[in-house]
């Protein structure tokens, strides 16, 4: 059976760049290649080299071999645009074991970045809080994967957050199909999210949420006396876990049934990550979802 690497084992590995490659190319070699062939993975067919072509194209495996010039061809169909939306607000910083739901997200978008190279898709990141931080448009290829690798290792959470204003911007900037993956604790004007939503799923543009929580904001299985402080408002709120437990656990159920029920009637994939949440299966969704836009 396939092994899939626990989030806080990743704390272990040096830079983004290794981790996202150590998730990607493990879960693509664990891949029945049935499966492989329905997600729209890279390659396609080899034809003789002709004069103009790019000589990065070059299969020097087959040169080596057959000391004859073959081009590696792609399928054409399957570039897409891809823009990465990243919460960077302060409330992502939350952690009640070793990694944070914004360490969890860089995580995945990093998977993400690397994954969607593999697959010579254009890919554009858009971090942000109450207001897009930084935006880096779609492009290919290695040099703007690092690009896209680097500026999430730089990032900080901080701030309130708007993100129905992303989703605004995102739709705004479309041009053409495109795949938007928003990675987010969805902390703020539900119905506005939801709305923003659906109007960046208009037309063909494909959408999928990631909603990140931590474990604890699931469950709430804490024993002893505590305080809740808003991470963007302040505010402290003292409380008794054992005798808020149920009417907690009501709301959040509540809280996340219409964000599913909302996506779903929309066309939006709608998937909720805690940060225990191996990233392997965040990728399974992924490529299930890309597999069935492709059919």
């Amino acid at each position: 059976m396939q092994k899939y690497f626990e989030p806080a084992e990743l704390l272990k590995f040096s830079g983004l760049s290794l981790i996202a490659r150590t998730v990607v190319d493990g879960f693509l070699a664990g891949l029945h290649p049935s499966a492989k062939k329905g997600v729209s993975t890279d390659f396609a067919e080899h034809r003789e080299y002709a004069p103009g072509d790019e000589l990065k194209r070059l299969d020097w495996k087959v040169l080596g071999k057959t000391d004859r010039y073959y081009i590696k061809e792609y399928r054409e169909e399957s570039t897409l645009t891809c823009n990465i939306m990243l919460d960077c607000s302060a409330s992502m910083d939350y952690a009640s074991g070793p990694v944070s739901k914004f360490r969890y997200a860089v995580y995945l978008a990093a998977v993400f970045s690397y994954l969607l190279s593999k697959q010579h898709d254009r890919t554009g990141l858009s971090v942000f809080n109450s207001k897009t931080r930084e935006y880096i448009s779609p492009k290919t290829g290695s040099t703007h994967l690092r690009v896209l690798l680097d500026s999430l290792a730089k990032l900080v959470p901080e701030g309130e957050t708007s993100v129905q204003g992303v989703l605004k911007e995102a739709a705004a900037r479309l041009q053409g199909r495109g795949i938007n993956i928003l990675i987010s604790d969805l902390y703020g004007e539900q119905e506005e999210i939801i709305k923003y939503s659906r109007y960046l799923a208009a037309g063909k543009n494909e959408v999928i949420v990631f909603q990140v929580l931590d474990q604890e904001e699931i469950e709430l299985s804490f024993k002893d006396p505590l305080t809740f402080t808003g991470m963007e408002d302040n505010e402290i709120i003292p409380a008794m876990p054992e005798m808020i437990r149920a009417e907690y656990k009501s709301i959040f159920k509540e809280f996340t049934d219409r964000y599913k029920k909302a996506f779903y009637e929309a066309g939006i994939s709608y998937i909720l990550l805690s940060t225990k949440t191996p990233l392997e299966e965040a990728l399974i969704h992924y490529l299930t979802d890309r597999a069935r836009g492709n059919k």
